[in-house]
């Protein structure tokens, strides 16, 4: 993973950003351009749970670094109980 300093894409540019790599829930505006959301694109496509996974991500983000697991948040970065939501 990287982070960009610029972007120049087109499309892009009346998009309002709403989220981590595209995990958030869609927005109006981008469901108009009919542009999904890169983890409802998952879902959609049946991307993990066709490889026995669930439809599961965590995110970790930090001043050490960060971190993207999808199937389950990584247990190495969160103590107690975990629920889900």
């Amino acid at each position: 993973m990287g982070i960009a300093d610029e972007v120049n894409i087109p499309l892009l540019d009346d998009v309002e950003w709403d989220g981590i790599v595209g995990l958030s829930y869609p927005n109006n505006k981008i469901k108009n351009q009919h542009v999904d959301p890169l983890f409802d694109n998952m879902i959609k496509q049946h991307t993990l749970t066709q490889r026995g996974l669930r439809d599961v991500f965590g995110y970790v983000m930090s001043r050490q670094g960060g971190s993207l697991s999808f199937e389950e948040a990584d247990k190495a970065h969160y103590k107690g109980q975990f629920i889900h939501a």
